[in-house]
């Protein structure tokens, strides 16, 4: 048995219509064409679909029974190739961002690197910021996606925990000779701050921002 997609969505054409001429016009084709095809279906499986007078158009109960299975059929396919084509659509586009700078510097190259492998038509650009002007970004739709400190206090973003970004900050050491290295520092005592990257976007937006607090 040989029945094509157009075939069927002529045949459900015709049912919704009650006519070969407006069914041609929904599908934007000729009247000729659309009898063809529900004469090449009702060939195909042995059945009359349509009893046709001068006035008016039925569907046969054989076609009546048959109408509710194809007219879900073509809907699955619809949404089915809605989907398709919006995964197609996200693997094309511009991604924005406003990042601080040591993610930029310590984080950034390798995600990015990774997320161009993967999608190579998704155009990447990257501002570098303080969390202040990043979250100022955010707030206006000026990036898609950012990476910032917790703010408090600001009803118009919300935060997400991103990643951990360890800190460290010294002790003044008490002798400041030329001599000091390294390996000198590492003997006074410090002490380790963990953050945490947050991401962030504006109330009902789809916009993100990810920062350290």
């Amino acid at each position: 048995m040989n029945i094509t997609l157009n075939q069927l969505r002529a045949f459900v054409a015709v049912a919704r219509e009650r006519s070969f001429t407006r069914a041609a016009e929904a599908l934007a084709t000729s009247q000729p064409s659309i009898s063809l095809l529900i004469k090449q279906l009702e060939t195909a499986l042995g059945l009359k679909l349509f009893d046709r007078t001068t006035k008016e158009l039925h569907l046969t109960a054989e076609a009546a029974n048959f109408l509710p299975t194809i007219e879900r059929l073509n809907e699955d396919l619809d949404a089915a190739l809605q989907d398709l084509l919006a995964t197609a659509e996200r693997r094309r586009g511009r991604v924005s961002l406003a990042v601080l700078h040591s993610i930029a510097t310590n984080v950034l190259p390798d995600t990015v690197a990774s997320f161009a492998a993967k999608y190579p038509n998704i155009r990447i650009s990257v501002r570098d910021d303080n969390t202040k002007a990043i979250c100022q970004q955010v707030r206006n739709g000026e990036v898609d996606l950012g990476v910032a400190g917790h703010v408090d206090g600001d009803a118009d973003l919300m935060f997400e925990p991103l990643l951990p970004i360890p800190n460290m900050n010294w002790r003044r050491p008490p002798d400041l000779s030329p001599g000091l290295n390294w390996q000198r520092i590492s003997s006074f005592p410090s002490v380790w701050i963990q953050d945490c990257a947050r991401c962030l976007k504006p109330s009902g937006s789809g916009r993100k921002i990810s920062g350290s607090p």
